[in-house]
């Protein structure tokens, strides 16, 4: 019997542990160091790593999960974490946190504008959603293409959309949430790779998401 999308992405999570020294996490913590401490949710929180990372400087901290071992893993850490399919609607009532982060999740849902417009719905008065998702035309992505190889990342069977600076923009403006922010996590490579060169690249990619391998948006309600 084939397996359904979401058995696919449940079994495709089991053993992913998230690293909070991708730089990734790093912009979204900078993002969220600035905000006043009140309540975060992680969609997609994976083992709760991230999370754990926030509730020790302070934050309130749910998630959910799509993967059962995942969610296990972020129980035996004491965080509060559902599992559940976020194409459907996500089991929290309206105004319930300050936060909401969904790391390279946006693109493993149906429909985008509705996850996003369901965000805006969970989120209080003047909280704030962060996203990170793979960029399509990114730089690296682009030479691999103009070569005739497939770009990195985008290309997956659950993941149902692809990105472009420009059509990010597109499904914010359909969405509740207005004046989107975007930023890069890095052009080429990060500061992981090499210390000083990488720096100069992740700092290029907030001024030059486009050609960024993932971007980071940042919206308020």
């Amino acid at each position: 019997m084939m397996k359904s999308n979401t058995e696919i992405q449940r079994n495709a999570f089991d053993e992913y542990i998230a690293d909070i020294r991708n730089t990734r996490y790093q912009k979204v913590e900078k993002i969220i160091r600035k905000l006043k401490k009140g309540s975060v949710l992680e969609i997609g929180c994976c083992g709760g790593e991230f999370l754990e990372l926030l509730r020790k400087q302070g934050w309130k901290v749910k998630g959910i999960e799509i993967s059962k071992k995942a969610v296990q893993r972020a129980r035996s850490k004491k965080i509060d974490v559902k599992t559940y399919d976020v194409n459907k609607k996500i089991p929290f009532k309206d105004e319930s946190f300050d936060v909401i982060f969904a790391g390279e999740l946006v693109e493993h849902v149906f429909d985008d504008v509705k996850f996003l417009n369901e965000c805006y719905r969970l989120l209080k008065k003047g909280g704030s959603v962060i996203l990170t998702t793979p960029n399509l035309l990114s730089l690296k992505n682009r030479f691999l293409m103009l070569f005739g190889f497939n770009p990195r990342y985008v290309l997956s069977p659950y993941h149902y959309h692809v990105y472009t600076l420009k059509v990010l923009g597109e499904v914010f403006k359909k969405s509740l949430f207005k004046y989107p922010k975007f930023k890069g996590n890095f052009i080429i490579y990060s500061k992981n790779r090499e210390p000083i060169l990488g720096g100069i690249f992740e700092a290029l990619a907030d001024f030059l998401p486009s050609l960024a391998e993932h971007f980071v948006i940042y919206a308020k309600k």
